[in-house]
């Protein structure tokens, strides 16, 4: 079963015409945008089930969503607009959301570089078109009864058709085991040879010698030792008295030294003899800046002025690191957003408002600043007050990576003022750093 060839069949050229009209590009780029659109979606999907977690997934999603192919029946109408493309594009987002992850940007970035399309365009068709691919799954698995090993022989058989190359899943069988029977291992020890005559002598010698060395280390219980065992306790103690006595000696026969402390300007030499009290001698004429020799206490030496402690350097201011901001126009206040996004969404589809003022964070891509906060608060307030409307944040960056998480960051802000994520869709590209947000 070729599901590519199958679903571009279900499509035809009619469905392209609606898309061409209702995204408004060329029926040409549109052509060209279904050609890349539709087999990188099914790749998207043939990769995600190559593993038996991801196949289950897929078969979690078909049966939670009712992706059995009953959307193919009747798509007459799918791509003019109106309820039904709403509902199959928030369908086609939940889809993408999750079984492709972050990967959708990479295929909207990839179909808008190969037909020329815009890359908000990109992004609603490939939400157009992932219920219809996983719906083609979908319908196989229920007109066959596949399960999920039968879903991955599915997928796999798709590489081929796709040029993605792959092996067949075969399901792992159960393995007879049989018990191993251990045989005990003879040992086998080499015979040994027959002693001559005068190994055997000099054996018998050696036993001998043995035997009798035995005899004279064996202890008699002389009284020699028994009186050497009686002294040994006697002679541990002498020691210890000895060592004791040393000690004492050394202490006592220290000669204390002079001590010297200053106090408020006057040094006091204190001598200490063994037989005599100490005696205090008080210098009262001697400035604190002079040193008193303690041997010598009438010889002044001299003054020895003391350098300033040298101040440290002062340490260098650190340097804030630059962000990006768009300053393609002056920033705007959060009322007046508030005023602008309301006169946007009560305007329809197809109405362009700038919020080039917003200015990120020291990460440069992820973080708004307090300004842009307010700013996004005003436009969630404008979208709670209009409860029906929907909306595109397009980005532009020096990179792709850093436009899609800055549309992306502003997305998540709405969803954190309450606003349903179904309303709000991303679109980043490279350029000059821009934000803006248009009705759809």
């Amino acid at each position: 079963m070729n599901l590519l060839n199958a679903l571009k069949d279900v499509i035809g050229n009619d469905l392209i015409d609606q898309a061409s009209t209702y995204l408004g590009e060329s029926l040409p780029k549109t052509e060209s945008a279904f050609s890349t659109a539709v087999p990188s979606l099914l790749s998207a999907f043939v990769n995600k089930g190559g593993t038996l977690d991801g196949a289950s997934e897929i078969m979690r999603t078909i049966g939670a969503g009712r992706h059995d192919g009953w959307i193919l029946k009747d798509m007459a109408d799918l791509f003019k607009g109106g309820n039904t493309t709403n509902s199959l594009m928030f369908k086609g987002e939940k889809v993408l959301n999750g079984l492709v992850g972050d990967n959708q940007y990479s295929i909207g970035d990839h179909v808008s570089k190969v037909s020329g399309i815009s890359h908000g365009s990109s992004s609603s068709l490939i939400k157009m078109l992932a219920p219809l691919a996983l719906g083609m799954i979908g319908k196989q698995v229920k007109d066959k009864k596949l399960d999920v090993g039968g879903l991955m022989n599915l997928l796999s058989e798709q590489r081929t058709h796709l040029g993605l190359g792959g092996i067949k899943y075969t399901p792992p069988k159960e393995e007879i085991v049989k018990p191993v029977v251990e045989k005990p291992v003879e040992v086998v020890r080499p015979k040994e040879k027959p002693k001559t005559i005068n190994e055997q002598l000099k054996s018998t010698t050696v036993k001998t010698e043995k035997q009798t060395a035995a005899t004279v280390n064996t202890p008699t219980g002389s009284s020699s030792d028994k009186g050497l065992g009686a002294l040994l306790p006697w002679l541990l103690m002498g020691l210890l008295a000895l060592l004791a006595l040393i000690f004492i000696l050394r202490s006592c026969g220290k000669t204390p030294k002079n001590e010297i402390s200053v106090n408020d300007g006057k040094t006091t030499v204190i001598k200490t003899d063994d037989n005599v009290a100490d005696t205090v001698k008080e210098i009262t004429d001697a400035p604190a800046a002079e040193t008193v020799d303690p041997d010598n206490s009438d010889t002044p030496k001299e003054t020895v002025k003391e350098e300033p402690a040298s101040k440290p350097e002062p340490k260098p201011e650190p340097v804030q690191p630059a962000t990006e901001t768009n300053t393609s126009a002056p920033s705007v206040s959060a009322s007046e957003v508030g005023r602008q996004a309301a006169a946007l969404l009560s305007g329809g589809p197809g109405k362009t408002l700038s919020l080039d003022g917003i200015s990120y964070g020291s990460d440069n891509a992820r973080n708004l600043n307090a300004s842009a906060r307010a700013q996004v608060k005003a436009l969630a307030g404008a979208l709670q007050s209009n409860p029906g409307s929907r909306i595109r944040i397009d980005a532009s960056a020096g990179s792709q990576t850093t436009a899609n998480y800055r549309a992306i960051s502003i997305k998540k802000a709405l969803m954190d003022a309450g606003i349903d994520r179904n309303r709000i869709e991303v679109s980043g590209k490279t350029g000059s750093p821009s934000i803006s947000v248009t009705t759809i």
